[in-house]
């Protein structure tokens, strides 16, 4: 059952257009097919409807050339509390080479991920829960149903607009016939979030300060991973064409 459970999990999260790490256990969107490859979702919350970019290339300010990607992401494991199954996920950072799949590796990637998210306080993580719980429900606030059909289509298809919708809905009603109905309720902790007294208003501006310098700092140290894994690439293919 447990593997049932994440099978359809996973096929679910591709299904949302999401890109699973099943290694890992975390999910990101991949870049647009915008010129600049950022992906930007405009998502419901509870009083709004704000805009995010989920994924973002991060440029060298002096050549203008993309160092590495970087995503929005969240891992995810599945738990039993009783009789009752839940999905935990955990907001974070994934950084690639391609805007796709072609991972930055090693312990200190890792470490370095850990530094990036250390810094999204409460509200934020809470912001992060919102707009993942979102994606992963299809903004439906109540039950719904994980879908293991295959993909739907897209206006990037040689298609028009009304095959797509009338595709997918096929593939939608194949999906409730067939496959196993398997049913998750979208629920987030909730948090208060106080403002700051005036007294520590000052406090909180160095504190941003600090923040920009430590973004600053594990930009460039992911720059020369990605850099390093990128040569180590460009060396290893070379080898195979000389021999």
């Amino acid at each position: 059952m447990v593997w049932l459970l994440n099978e359809s999990i996973y096929r679910h999260f591709g299904y949302r257009g999401l890109i699973v790490d099943k290694k890992r256990k975390r999910a990101y969107f991949p870049r647009s097919s915008a010129e600049d490859g950022r992906r930007v979702v405009t998502y419901q919350s509870r009083v709004r409807k704000p805009t995010r970019t989920v994924t973002k290339p991060i440029v060298s300010q002096a050549s203008g050339k993309v160092r590495y990607w970087e995503h929005e992401s969240f891992s995810f494991v599945l738990d039993q509390f009783d009789d009752t199954w839940a999905l935990q996920i955990v907001p974070g950072y994934v950084f690639t080479l391609n805007g796709v799949a072609k991972l930055l590796e090693g312990t200190k990637v890792n470490k370095l991920s850990t530094k990036r998210a250390s810094r999204d306080y409460n509200s934020q993580v809470h912001n992060d829960l919102v707009f993942w719980s979102w994606v992963i429900s299809g903004g439906d606030p109540g039950s719904f149903q994980l879908v293991a059909s295959p993909r739907p289509r897209t206006l990037s298809d040689d298609a028009c607009e009304d095959e797509i919708e009338a595709e997918n809905e096929v593939q939608e009603l194949a999906n409730q016939l067939t496959a196993p109905r398997i049913l998750f309720r979208s629920q987030i902790p909730t948090i208060n979030v106080t403002n700051l007294p005036a007294e520590a208003e000052d406090e909180a501006v160095e504190e941003l300060r600090e923040t920009e310098r430590e973004y600053r700092e594990i930009e460039e140290e992911l720059a020369a991973i990605a850099e390093e894994q990128e040569t180590q690439g460009r060396e290893v293919v070379e080898e195979e064409d000389q021999s």
